[in-house]
């Protein structure tokens, strides 16, 4: 009976308005620190670390050193159908789809300072860049994303070539240098 009665309404008071995610320094910085948070998931979490050192001799494998992963490891590419590649690669688009729609949604952030607005456009694409880096190394030709995923028809493009992959990487490298 709760949820229809009228003195319930609720005028939230904090929501993002068309823009509001890009208008001030401030919200730039928090969607840095978004595409940030996904590192903790891509190239400094468990996983990864994990699969790298699966190849290592350094290491000690529990067990015998067979089976897919380590076969994976020895080879330095990953198979996007098994659990530990379909996570890795599911979290570097992640990362890759917060850096696209920070780049995108800076042209919307009018009162922001230029120069403020660079470096931020920087920092993206060198996480981007490096994302796509790992990526291309570790699993091919891949589809090469540089604009924000709206629809599912743009999620599912085909795979890229590598060498386009790298020129994406070199660009968005150099971008971020400058």
């Amino acid at each position: 009976l709760l949820p229809s009665c009228d003195i319930l309404k609720e005028e939230p008071t904090t929501r993002l308005l068309d823009g509001d995610a890009f208008d001030t320094p401030y919200a730039l910085e928090a969607q840095m620190t978004g595409i940030y948070s996904t590192l903790n998931s891509t190239f400094f979490g468990t996983n990864w670390v994990y699969y790298f050192n699966c190849a290592s001799q350094l290491v000690h494998w529990k067990g015998t050193r067979q089976g897919l992963l380590f076969e994976q490891g020895l080879r330095g590419t990953l198979y996007a159908d098994q659990s530990t590649g379909r996570g890795l690669l599911t979290s570097m688009y992640a990362t890759v789809h917060k850096a696209n729609s920070l780049i995108d949604g800076l042209d919307e952030s009018c009162p922001v300072d230029d120069g403020y607005k660079a470096w931020i456009e920087g920092e993206a694409k060198m996480i981007r860049g490096m994302s796509y880096f790992y990526l291309v190394r570790l699993f091919g030709d891949l589809p090469l994303h540089i604009e924000p995923v709206r629809t599912d028809k743009e999620a599912y493009i085909k795979r890229d070539s590598y060498l386009a992959v790298y020129k994406q990487i070199v660009e968005d490298l150099t971008d971020a240098f400058e």
